[in-house]
């Protein structure tokens, strides 16, 4: 069974393995199939989404017979029969917009017969230095992912639409029905061996993945009726299959088999594990695993890469991220923290952290008024953010910094009043960085860029900046559908900044969306990004148009620049708003882009 430990100890030199929160489980392959069904049990109570059945959904809906007699529970209820083609029950989106978090850290070892769901803001992660050294076997789908609401949202097929804020790292899947991710944006799948097919949809539910990164899988490649899809060093057994019905012409495939940098990201080895795991500790140690910058190489690296030192699990005090003597290596935990003001961390070459993927960070009120939610300044050479979601919430609305120079931002990498070209041959990283302005609530504070770059060299792996376009329903509030944002909510005015001191950036998988104004401005020479997926604003008028917002700027000076397979789509919900262009360049050309109206490419 699963380990759940303290926080850290205030003083002193940390434990390794560090104590684990609440909201993070360690666990140890079962040695029965009565361990088995008690581990698929409390990872379904705690990290699984919400279900309903087929009986309770008729009942509260009016489509039972009795329905305005029934209770939930009730003995006598008697609702319609379940149609054809319905599940018995449908996961749901309850916990969209939930502050819940679980991080399920696997030991090395074979797991058998566990079948479990991948809810909202949960994490799946293999302890071991291959992905092979934790199995899940003997099982019909393992850890996955299917559409959600299937009663409610275009019955029976539901929708993988809002799938976000989910991972699988480090781990091998042998299920019986092979791997089902039918995942949208923030829900990455790293260091994963599928072993069998790789079924990226279900049914004919909506979905807009998504990153697979680092991966092996034997079979098939199953799209379905994904939207787009990076694939970034996968090795794939029996190919790729896109099926289509009525569909003119065929999908845009973008190909490109040395891509000028790579750099993975860390990940975390339980060395010499326990075969019993007991109140947080074992006999091992854990270690952060991390790989030197890679060149022109194609298809997925097994190589276990270097080990960088042991690590701290921290759980910030105030004045985390304001002290420079702090460890190199550290990473959070997966909850929510709320930080009074700003903060910043200088920073040395070679810095990992933080943390586990769900770990979340959001400003209070001073941090609203004062700048970057969180500024990674000092020299970017070699240093490494994984794994850490940016959100706005609510606060104060503030008059605008700019007359004085200054300008909000969630996530700053460098320092804006300084020329810092970083190292090609070690660059700074950010993986798995997921902004959100807006969701869990209408009053958010203002922010003008969602991440802003001003430091050289940096390397950009799969982020997604996002301005919420539905959020929760206020308390009183009539539901409306779905639950849409409208103008003036839910402030962003930009996603990517990239300053023109940000030379030689590349991005591979990037994700801008909704932002009121440019969604990404690109300033800095040599920049390159690899897949680039945009959606405009779906509450723009007609001076979205007038004053020339794009989806994609280079800079009027960009002499150089780089860009492989952008899809920018629209859906002008609200307003007529004719957009004469979806990028803007100085007379450069971006290869293999797409542009479209209503969802096309």
């Amino acid at each position: 069974m699963g380990s759940r430990g303290t926080a850290a100890p205030r003083g002193g030199d940390e434990p390794n393995p560090p104590p684990l929160p609440d909201t993070m489980r360690l666990y140890a392959p079962p040695r029965t199939k009565e361990e088995a069904e008690e581990m698929r049990a409390e990872i379904e109570r705690i990290a699984s989404d919400p279900t309903v059945t087929w009986e309770d959904f008729a009942a509260g809906s009016g489509e039972g017979d009795d329905a305005a007699e029934s209770t939930s529970g009730s003995a006598n209820r008697t609702a319609r029969p379940r149609p054809d083609g319905y599940p018995e029950f449908t996961y749901t989106t309850d916990r969209h917009f939930s502050s819940r978090r679980a991080a399920l850290l696997f030991a090395p070892g074979t797991y058998e017969g566990l079948d479990f769901e991948v809810g909202y803001y949960t994490s799946v992660v293999g302890l071991g230095r291959r992905p092979g050294d934790v199995l899940f076997a003997e099982c019909a789908r393992g850890p996955h992912v299917p559409a959600l609401e299937k009663y409610a949202d275009r019955p029976p097929r539901g929708s993988g639409l809002d799938t976000f804020w989910r991972s699988m790292e480090n781990v091998a899947v042998e299920a019986d029905e092979g791997t089902r991710w039918t995942v949208s944006q923030a829900a990455p799948m790293r260091r994963v061996h599928v072993m069998g097919d790789l079924n990226l949809y279900d049914g004919d539910s909506w979905v807009s993945g998504g990153v697979a990164a680092n991966c092996v899988v034997d079979g098939t490649v199953n799209l379905g009726g994904q939207q787009q899809w990076l694939f970034r060093n996968v090795r794939v057994g029996r190919g790729l299959r896109e099926e289509s019905d009525g569909v003119s012409g065929g999908p845009s495939v973008t190909r490109e088999d040395s891509p000028a940098v790579r750099v993975e990201k860390p990940y975390i080895v339980l060395q010499r594990p326990a075969g019993r795991i007991d109140e947080g500790t074992t006999d091992g140690e854990a270690s952060k695993i991390s790989s030197a910058s890679r060149r022109d190489l194609s298809g997925p690296d097994d190589e276990t890469s270097t080990g960088i030192g042991t690590f701290q699990l921290l759980v910030p005090r105030p004045r985390f991220g304001n002290d420079a003597s702090g460890p190199d290596h550290a990473g959070l935990d997966d909850e929510v923290r709320d930080f009074s003001r700003p903060r910043r961390r200088a920073g040395r070459p070679g810095d990992t952290g933080p943390g586990i993927r769900d770990a979340r960070v959001a400003p209070g009120r001073e941090a609203v008024r004062q700048g970057p939610l969180r500024r990674e300044g000092g020299e970017g050479r070699g240093r490494h953010a994984r794994g850490l979601p940016r959100r706005r919430r609510r606060g104060r609305p503030r008059p605008s910094r700019r007359a004085a120079g200054g300008a909000s931002s969630l996530l700053e990498w460098g320092d804006p009043t300084s020329d810092d070209p970083g190292d090609p041959r070690d660059p700074g990283a950010l993986s798995d960085v997921f902004a959100r302005v807006g969701g869990d609530r209408r009053d958010v504070a203002p922010v003008d860029a969602m991440v802003r770059i001003h430091s050289g060299n940096v390397y950009g792996d799969n982020l997604w900046l996002w301005r919420a376009d539905h959020v929760a329903l206020a308390e009183g509030e009539e539901a409306n559908f779905p639950e849409i944002s409208r103008r003036g909510e839910c402030k962003a005015r930009n996603g990517l900044v990239v300053t023109k001191n940000a030379v030689n950036v590349t991005m591979v998988g990037l994700a801008v969306e909704h932002a009121t104004e440019d969604q990404t401005i690109w300033d800095g020479e040599d920049g390159k990004v690899y897949f680039y997926q945009c959606e405009l604003p779906y509450d723009a008028n007609e001076t979205f148009a007038t004053d020339g917002r794009v989806g994609y700027r280079i800079g009027p000076n960009v002499k150089r620049h780089a860009a492989y397979g952008l899809g920018i789509y629209s859906n002008f919900r609200d307003h007529d708003v004719r957009v004469p262009t979806a990028i803007a360049h100085p007379g450069i050309l971006s290869r293999e882009q797409g542009a479209g109206d209503g969802g096309g490419i």
